[in-house]
């Protein structure tokens, strides 16, 4: 009688774990660190990224801006940020890797090293890799730029990333950077005035969103102050100093607050210009 023969291979199954998982002998990593983990690493390889073009670009043109780009480059790849706890914080406190990209984008001569910088500029803003005391710098930057016609579109981006994604934007810069966005709203290019105007809506509405969130949060201690309420009302000045500019002899105040009912709204509003005598200043069309 003959016997089957065995298997020439046998397979050998891993145990399961509780749960279904196979014991790889590795530790379990949240998806949520993991995915914050990924975003760092995507921090660190973009700007050394950046900083390489950058260096590439200004070649013998502007060797201050290589020298610049290529000591940001180590200093980004510095074990004290590369194993930082936080990367962000670390790159922020790196304060020649933001340095590097302003002064790239003084070289207006040089259009591709200015798109570069500023691109640059967007992704530390998107990632808070940019230290508070240095907002001031990079809204001086920005409007620099804005002033010479140059990256419109990416300077709105910018300005919507820094006042949206943190609330360290307060005060006299977040003022900055509301008249930066009401500026470009009278652009002679109807697609950035257009842009311009979507993103002041948004600004306006994260203003607003802060507001709420304090008046909600009474026991936070990052929350004690009436720092966010101070803004919104400082919002409304805003809006009443560029509206005044504009239509001095309307009713400024109602004006301000209907317009901005309106933004918030996504309402059209037009404008008619009347005389002094008449007793409405402006009038309201809704679409």
């Amino acid at each position: 009688m003959s016997t089957m023969e065995e298997p020439r291979y046998r397979y050998q199954c891993t145990p399961l774990r509780c749960g279904g998982h196979a014991d790889m002998g590795s530790t379990h990593i949240p998806l949520s660190e993991s995915i914050h983990n990924q975003s760092m690493a995507n921090l660190i390889d973009g700007i050394s990224n950046d900083l390489s073009i950058l260096a590439f670009e200004a070649g013998k043109r502007s060797l201050a801006v290589k020298l610049k780009a290529e000591g940001a480059m180590i200093r980004i790849q510095n074990v004290s940020v590369t194993k930082s706890d936080n990367i962000s914080a670390a790159v922020a406190s790196a304060r020649d890797v933001l340095q590097a990209f302003i002064v790239a984008c003084e070289e207006t001569k040089l259009p591709k090293v200015v798109s570069i910088s500023v691109a640059a500029i967007h992704r530390l803003i998107q990632h808070d890799a940019i230290h508070s005391e240095s907002f001031p710098i990079v809204l001086d930057c920005l409007g620099k730029l804005s002033n010479a016609g140059l990256e419109e579109i990416k300077i709105l981006q910018c300005i919507l990333s820094l006042v949206s994604t943190t609330n360290k934007v307060i005060d006299t810069n977040l003022a900055r950077a509301f008249s930066l966005c009401f500026g470009l709203t009278l652009s002679r290019d109807s697609s950035v005035a257009t842009i311009a105007t979507a993103t002041l809506r948004q600004m306006t509405t994260s203003v607003f969103d802060r507001v709420l969130q304090e008046d909600s949060s009474p026991g936070d201690s990052h929350c004690t102050s009436n720092t966010h309420a101070s803004d919104g009302f400082m919002l409304f000045q805003v809006i009443q100093v560029f509206v005044s500019e504009i239509f001095p002899i309307l009713d400024v105040h109602a004006l301000m607050y209907l317009a901005l009912c309106n933004i918030c709204n996504e309402t059209e509003t037009i404008f008619v210009w009347v005389t002094p005598k008449a007793r409405s200043g402006f009038h309201l069309h809704d679409d």
